[in-house]
């Protein structure tokens, strides 16, 4: 197969014709005998079947990295001026504007909360048609006979394998559409993007150990009451603008929530301190409430502005930050390449029965949790303490790894000493010249610590899973803590930079071309 794939390289340029792009595909069928299914089946494992990527001749790595750079291009409809317009036009607005109407009607409570919900269902079927007509039109164009497309992309859509999560992996080297990023500088104008990560760690034996990173990294308006001085997350944000002159930074919140308005206005006011304007952009999907401006991408000619990106981009980033299981065989790379104690701890996963550890039998603490890759904020989780692995959980889109003991906090409550785990929630910001801890809080849980555990699932995952949506107090790190928190989430912070030196090129004199 590798031969074949070779010599597809070797004699097509990186973007063919759709007829071409069909012939292709007939030509690997009958060179190889390899059915869709069986193609996919092997780039599940690219590095078994084909060897690493940087050993692969330069004609091969070119394509594949081409062929991601258009599944980016696609999946953000930035692959022509005139599919932008097509996508993003009169009916994707009306779409993003109702769903702001929507979420204010919400709010009022009561019978409005269901007619907000209808409203917010009909802005959907807008912004999510205008989207779709944007993906037909990608699939006629990929195999039409004047449009020049990749060939190596038309070959893994036709067989049904995701280019993006090859190069979340796989892949290296990928040329890209800046936009298409949370993390690039452009010089001339001085543009830049961050991206700005969670990053969780539990205490456990001691010591931080890496939970999972997202860009979902939870702001909320308690901050106000929590940094009442001032906000450490903001107050980083203004530093770096205000050390590299960029006179605006324009946020672009998570997808998932809105920025809530006292806390967009208590950093508005302490930017303005700071000599620096502060915007917030919503999802044109999601929309708060709140009349603020909205746009899908960022604009690379904004002279002096800094954005601050949590966007669900569709980047090799966010995709192995998002999906849980993805990250981990990055983190075992950098831990190969660094010395012991720059190495990023972590929790094993577990794969067989004889990777699951072993608990005393009065352990309060079960010793597999498993993760829904595709879930957040906890709800995909469950807990079990048993000696083999349950069934139905042994492939995706599951992840299991080994449950560490955390450590506690003691509180003696109705004249009992009862055990609270916790947990850290870092900021991480990551630049173009490399990672930047802006803070941290502690999340404590409020469910204590049962005295015994049966065999079995756990029913309540409460004590056991920190995480302020279920049940947990926030409070500030002292000096100690956020101390070994900053050292934590620098290292998790480097390996990160290190995967997106691989994947991209991050600094640019001028704003690229069309791909």
């Amino acid at each position: 197969m590798r031969a074949a794939l070779q010599r597809l390289a070797e004699t097509h340029p990186l973007r063919v014709t759709g007829i071409e792009a069909r012939r292709m595909i007939r030509t690997l069928r009958r060179q190889t005998g390899c059915s869709r299914q069986r193609f996919r089946a092997l780039w599940q494992k690219p590095d078994t079947h084909f060897g690493s990527f940087d050993k692969l001749p330069a004609s091969l790595r070119g394509t594949l990295s081409d062929a991601v750079s258009v599944e980016m291009l696609e999946r953000t409809f930035t692959l022509s001026v005139r599919l932008e317009s097509l996508v993003h036009g009169p009916v994707f607005r009306w779409g993003s504007e109702l769903a702001r109407v929507a979420k204010g009607v919400r709010q009022r409570g009561g019978w409005h909360w269901h007619a907000g919900r209808t409203l917010y269902g009909v802005s959907r079927l807008l912004t999510g048609g205008s989207e779709a007509v944007g993906r037909a039109w990608l699939a006629v164009r990929r195999y039409s006979p004047g449009a020049r497309t990749s060939g190596f992309h038309a070959l893994f859509r036709w067989a049904g394998v995701d280019p993006l999560i090859l190069g979340a992996g796989y892949v290296d080297e990928v040329p890209h559409d800046p936009r298409t990023s949370p993390v690039f500088r452009i010089l001339r104008p001085a543009v830049e993007s961050c991206a700005l990560v969670g990053v969780d760690f539990l205490s456990s034996s001691g010591e931080l150990a890496y939970l999972e990173a997202n860009f979902c990294p939870g702001l909320f308006s308690n901050r106000v009451q929590l940094y009442p001085a001032g906000d450490p997350l903001c107050e980083g944000l203004c530093r770096y603008a205000v050390e590299h002159d960029y006179r605006r930074i324009v946020h672009y919140p998570t997808s998932i929530w809105f920025f809530e308005e006292p806390l967009r206005a208590a950093w508005e006011a302490q930017a303005r301190a700071r000599g620096v304007a502060y915007e917030v952009r919503d999802d044109p999907h999601h929309r708060s409430p709140f009349r603020r401006s909205w746009t899908p991408l960022m604009e690379l000619d904004a002279e002096g502005t800094l954005y601050v990106n949590s966007r669900s981009l569709p980047s090799p980033l966010r995709w192995v930050i998002s999906q849980k299981g993805l990250l981990e065989p990055e983190i075992a790379r950098y831990n190969e390449a660094v010395p012991t104690e720059e190495r990023v701890r972590l929790a094993r996963m577990i794969h067989t029965d004889e990777d699951l550890p072993r608990r005393p039998l009065d352990s309060p603490f079960p010793n597999l949790i498993v993760k829904h890759s595709l879930r957040d904020m906890a709800t995909g989780h469950t807990l079990f303490r048993t000696e083999r692995i349950p069934e139905g959980i042994e492939s995706p889109p599951y992840v299991m790894y080994e449950y560490l003991p955390p450590d506690t906090v003691s509180r003696v409550e109705d004249g009992e000493r009862r055990e609270y785990a916790f947990n850290y929630r870092a900021y991480l910001l990551l630049t173009a010249e490399g990672p930047i801890v802006l803070g941290a809080k502690k999340a404590v849980g409020t469910c204590p610590i049962p005295a015994s555990l049966p065999e079995g699932p756990v029913a309540d995952i409460r004590p056991y899973v920190i995480n302020t949506l279920l049940a947990a107090e926030e409070a500030v790190p002292t000096g100690a803590e956020m101390a070994d928190v900053s050292a934590a989430t620098m290292r998790v912070g480097r390996m990160l930079h290190s995967f997106l030196r691989r994947k991209h090129r991050l600094t640019f004199d001028s704003p690229p071309g069309p791909a």
